[in-house]
């Protein structure tokens, strides 16, 4: 998700106000077509600090449609070597979703810190610091990808991601 000079677009703000208003006045989310979840979805990503108040739902209601249109944003932006946050919106947003049903959005996450795939190291510690917090629901999940990475025996920052 690179613009010129790093700006937001305007008409990806204008769409996300836009639905913000229409849902303000009553629309119901659940009765979006797939295709307008999927546009919200992505519209949900320039919504800075935490997802928009409708997004739990519009995973709840559209699942397959939403993930379909972040998945790929998602491993693009844990592929990226950049650490301007500008390019990991799609992501921030799946770290800050206070859902258990958010964790979704990070599964395909998973085989790329499995396999050491995300070379960007504050990418790595944002989804170790997010699975740590899950470790309840995940513990040997999340413990089995501080020791496959190796960033359990590495010390610093990264080892701090992996503490119990």
């Amino acid at each position: 998700m690179n613009y010129d000079g790093g700006q937001a677009p305007w008409d990806a703000l204008m769409g996300l106000a836009g639905l913000q208003v229409v849902l303000g006045r009553g629309t119901n989310i659940a009765a979006l077509k797939d295709e307008d979840a999927a546009r919200a979805a992505q519209l949900a990503v320039w919504k800075l600090n935490q997802p928009p108040p409708w997004f739990e739902r519009l995973l709840e209601t559209h699942e397959s449609a939403v993930l379909t249109a972040l998945h790929p944003w998602i491993q693009a932006e844990c592929a990226s070597s950049s650490d301007a946050t500008r390019i990991r919106l799609t992501l921030e947003l799946a770290l800050r979703c206070p859902s258990p049903g958010c964790a979704r959005l990070l599964q395909p996450v998973v085989p790329l810190v499995l396999e050491n795939r995300i070379t960007n190291q504050v990418t790595l510690k944002a989804l170790l610091d997010t699975l740590r917090n899950w470790r309840r629901g995940w513990p040997t999940r999340s413990a089995a990808m501080c020791t496959k990475s190796g960033l359990a025996s590495r010390g610093g920052a990264n080892a701090v991601a992996c503490a119990p």
